[in-house]
């Protein structure tokens, strides 16, 4: 601004750089901090200096750290067969904050987004392979947020991990301390309740453009009461194009092996009505196969892809 002292403005330029701070924000912290004695602005300046210059990340989890190994990666105690998977280092300390947390972490930084043009290839998810490969690991705890990065990554990775043996668990996802049943969505409830997802036969999965209710929620299994509609794709109506098969298929030592030469959000497969939603429907990534156990002859049915737009 023409109006501010130039050292003053070039400060409140760099302050509103960080996240959440505005113009405003940023004219207020350079004003205050100007005010300060120089002596407490030197310590604060070599502060920032030092920890930017000594932080650096792990070898082995990926957290941020002084010495390398961290000081959990470097605890016996920590070794202990589970590791905690999560999108960045914030989450740690958000996870080592309740201290009922004993195991170890991996960290991804980042998440899957076709949107943005993150793939696999680009948070560690190959460093993570490697250490199931290495380390005794009996259990992966897949902390990535409930939002659609993180539950597209969480089942990314679980799909890569399940032909090892490893346990993978989901961090739960529910009604929170304080909170209220009445004004809670059944999305929120599902997983907390004693019920499971089955798919719909396949005659329901005809009208792809009205709804997006492709899972039910049951009580008693597949042929149980209906509890909810699965709605939590609803709200993505307007961001998918829902398409014909775009998918090759192929059947190989007991597998049906899908490919595609682009990037496929949704693949739904007619797999009898007998297999759960997580095994009928996944996505599919340029130059990478996925396959299924499949004993017949001839490859299962494509019903339908899908992409965000």
């Amino acid at each position: 601004m023409a109006d501010q002292i130039e050292p003053i403005a070039r400060m409140a330029a760099q302050l509103a750089r960080l996240p959440g701070i505005g113009p405003k924000t940023a004219q207020r912290l350079a004003y205050f901090i100007v005010s300060l004695p120089e002596e407490q602005v030197r310590e604060l300046a070599a502060a920032i200096w030092q920890g930017r210059k000594n932080i650096r990340f792990c070898s082995v989890c990926g957290n941020y750290t002084e010495a390398d190994p961290c000081v959990l990666c470097a605890n016996p105690s920590r070794r202990n067969g589970i590791l905690c998977v999560v999108r960045d280092p914030r989450d740690v300390a958000s996870i080592e904050r309740m201290r009922d947390y004993h195991g170890g972490y991996h960290v991804l930084h980042g998440t899957i987004s076709p949107m943005e043009g993150v793939g696999p290839e680009d948070i560690r998810i190959r460093e993570l392979l490697a250490r199931l490969a290495q380390e005794e690991v009996d259990e992966v705890i897949l902390a990535t947020n409930p939002d659609i990065e993180g539950e597209a990554t969480a089942s990314y990775i679980a799909r890569l991990i399940k032909p090892t043996g490893v346990k993978v668990s989901r961090i739960a996802h529910g009604v929170p301390i304080g909170g209220d049943l009445e004004y809670t969505d059944e999305v929120t409830l599902a997983p907390n309740a004693s019920t499971r997802l089955a798919t719909l036969p396949a005659a329901e999965w005809t009208d792809r453009t009205a709804t997006m209710a492709f899972a039910v929620l049951r009580q008693g299994g597949k042929n149980g009461r209906v509890i909810a509609r699965n709605r939590l794709f609803d709200s993505l109506m307007k961001d998918f194009r829902w398409s014909p098969p775009q998918v090759s298929v192929r059947v190989e030592n007991g597998q049906a092996v899908f490919t595609s030469p682009t990037y496929i959000w949704g693949v739904c497969v007619d797999l009898d009505g007998e297999q759960p939603l997580a095994d009928n429907m996944f996505d599919l990534y340029p130059g990478m196969e996925y396959a299924i156990p499949w004993a017949g002859a001839t490859p299962p049915k494509v019903l339908w892809t899908g992409n965000l737009v």
